[in-house]
């Protein structure tokens, strides 16, 4: 995402540029490389969630809340919010707190 300033139109030319299509189009590869950094980020967490979730013998673990599934098949797991993630208290905020 480069911030440099972009040239304007040269007198002369046939072939003018569109702005409002390449501001578009700009915003569009914008919201696409972000997209494919969440999908990167995505799939770490994922595969961090399983492996507590092996090292814990867990296949299923739930709390008020949320509900973390371990799916067999693709070895892959589902995570359920009932609420907005930032609604369901933290346990683990509150003992850090206190330590």
């Amino acid at each position: 995402m480069s911030t440099r300033p972009r040239q304007g139109n040269l007198p002369g030319t046939t072939d003018r540029r569109i702005a409002p299509l390449e501001r578009a189009a700009r915003k569009y590869a914008e919201l696409k490389e972000e997209r494919l950094r969440l999908k990167r980020e995505d799939v770490l967490q994922r595969a961090a969630l399983l492996k507590l979730m092996k090292e814990h013998h867990k296949q299923v673990y739930e709390r008020p809340g949320l509900s973390v599934e371990v799916v067999a098949e693709t070895e892959n797991v589902r995570v359920r919010l009932r609420a907005e993630p930032s609604a369901i208290p933290d346990p683990l905020d509150r003992d850090e707190a206190a330590s």
